[in-house]
This record gives structure tokens, C-alpha cells and sequence, in this order.
């Protein structure tokens, strides 16, 4: 049984290379070994040679977070400090005391929960900024022959590159 692979006309990469005028000395190498220019052909790739970490908005998020959150808290210490003159304080403590203090204390559990959970949520969100620098990327030129796995074999060969498979 004859593998179809080998034997069907594909287009198959034969070699990669830096620059230009690398790949016009290949595609002219294998002009001269016989391969029919109409079965040669480049692709050109654009590759990002020091690729960073997608950047979130983590930041931005919880210090809004964080905002937000000790607004609420200071809110709700100040909705139980209203209250709380109504009970009877059992630690002795003055009403003003008593209210600086739950205030205090709910605002400070408002700026610490809110921000954690807007940075939570803002860890998800890409950061917005300006468009990728195009200058920073490397070009990688692809030199494809449209033949028979034999042909490929023989025009890597030819370049000097036959360890190659994209």
C-alpha cells in the first residue's frame, strides 16, 4: 500500500531563513536544481522575538475597587453607628468612640474587600493600550515547494536544511 502523503503534490516548507536576500539565493539555488519556479513560493512571517505576558487591568480595577469599596464600607459603619446609640453599650465606651470606630473598622473591611475582588475580576480584562510596536517584530521568510514528499526531501537537501518541519 502506497502512503498518499508521499506521493500527493502539497505544498511543503523546504526551508527558513532570516533575511531577504537569503531567501531569493534559495529560491534561486533551486531554480538552478531543476524546481519549476511555479512551484516555489514564500511566506513571510512576522514573529515577536521577546513575546511578553499578557498585561491585565488588576491595577486600575482595585484601587476602583478599593474606592468603592471603603465609600460602602464607611456607609454601612456609618448606618450601624446610628443604631448602636440604641443598644447599650456594654464596654463602656462613649457613643462617639463607638462610632468613629465601626465606621472606621467597616470602611477598612470595604477598602480591603472591594479591592480584592476588583482586582479578582479585573485579572480577566486585557489592559488597553496602543497598538503593537510592528518595528520590534522578526520577519521569518518560508521557502514552500508544491511537489511530492521525495521532492521536498530533495529541495531541503539542495538548502542545506533538511532537519526542517513546520
Amino acid at each position: 500500500m502506497v502512503n498518499q502523503n508521499t506521493t500527493q503534490k502539497l505544498q511543503r516548507p523546504v526551508g527558513t531563513f532570516q533575511t531577504q536576500e537569503e531567501i531569493q539565493v534559495a529560491q534561486n539555488a533551486l531554480e538552478a536544481k531543476g524546481f519549476s519556479q511555479d512551484h516555489i513560493s514564500i511566506v513571510v512571517q512576522d514573529s515577536d522575538p521577546n513575546p511578553t505576558m499578557q498585561r491585565s487591568q488588576v491595577f486600575r480595577s482595585a484601587v476602583g475597587g478599593a474606592i468603592a469599596g471603603s465609600v460602602f464600607g464607611s456607609l454601612i459603619g456609618a448606618f450601624f453607628s446610628l443604631f448602636s446609640h440604641y443598644l447599650n453599650s456594654t464596654d463602656g465606651a462613649t457613643p462617639d468612640v463607638s462610632t468613629s470606630f465601626v465606621t472606621g473598622i467597616c470602611t477598612l473591611v470595604g477598602l480591603v474587600g472591594g479591592g480584592l475582588i476588583a482586582a479578582l475580576a479585573g485579572n480577566s480584562v486585557p489592559h488597553v493600550g496602543p497598538a503593537s510596536d510592528r518595528a520590534s517584530l522578526t520577519r521569518i521568510y518560508v521557502l514552500m515547494l508544491n511537489g511530492t514528499a521525495d521532492e521536498a526531501y530533495q529541495a531541503k537537501e539542495a538548502l542545506g536544511q533538511p532537519e526542517i518541519q513546520i
